[in-house]
C-alpha cells in the first residue's frame, strides 16, 4: 500500500492517520510454515519530526502453523506495537533504514518486517505437549507406545561401564 506523505513532509509536527486492512502476499511465501489466514490490520499515526517520519501504531494478524512437537494445527493471533522511523531516500542514507521517495511510503514492507521479526521460532500447541515418539511416530499426547529408549551414543558407550560398579 502506497501512502502519500506530501501533506506532512514539509511541515514539522504534522501528522497523518494511517489505516491498513489488506493481505500481504509475501507473508505466505515464507518457508517457516506460517500461513496467514486473514488480512493484516494496522492503525496508526505518521508524524513528521524534523524531517524524520515516525510511524506509531498497532498491528493485528492471524496465522496458522503446525505444533513443533506433535504437528497439530494451531491457530493464533499476533498483536504488536509498531514504531519505525522513515527517512527520505538518498544514496547516502543508511541501507538498513526505511526510506520514502517521491513523497510516497510503501507500508507493506514495513509491516511485513515487523511481523516476521515477531513470529515465534517454535510454536507448541500446549506447554505440556509430549510430541511424537522418535521411533514409531505415535502421538504421545493421545496414547503411549512400547518403544524403549535404549539408544546409547557410541562415543559415550565407554561411560556405561563406569556406572555398572
Amino acid at each position: 500500500m502506497k501512502i502519500d506523505v506530501s501533506s506532512i513532509v514539509k511541515i514539522n509536527g504534522a501528522s497523518l492517520d494511517v489505516k491498513f486492512d489488506e493481505a500481504i502476499a509475501e507473508l505466505n511465501d515464507l518457508e517457516s510454515g506460517f500461513v496467514f489466514t486473514d488480512v493484516v490490520k494496522f492503525e496508526g499515526v505518521l508524524t513528521n519530526a524534523s524531517g524524520v517520519l515516525k510511524l506509531n501504531g498497532s498491528l493485528k494478524a492471524s496465522y496458522s502453523v503446525k505444533c513443533s512437537r506433535c504437528v497439530k494445527d494451531i491457530e493464533d493471533n499476533l498483536e504488536l506495537k509498531v514504531r519505525e522511523d522513515i527517512i527520505e531516500g538518498s544514496e547516502t542514507a543508511d541501507v538498513d533504514a526505511y526510506t520514502y521517495n517521491d513523497n510516497y511510503i510503501l507500508l507493506d514492507s514495513i509491516l511485513k518486517d515487523n511481523i516476521i521479526l515477531n513470529l515465534p521460532v517454535k510454536k507448541v500447541c500446549d506447554d505440556n505437549c509430549k510430541g511424537l515418539c522418535p521411533r514409531c511416530g505415535t502421538n504421545l499426547n493421545e496414547k503411549t507406545c512400547d518403544c524403549k529408549d535404549d539408544y546409547i551414543n557410541p562415543q559415550m558407550e565407554a561411560l556405561k561401564k563406569f556406572f555398572d560398579n
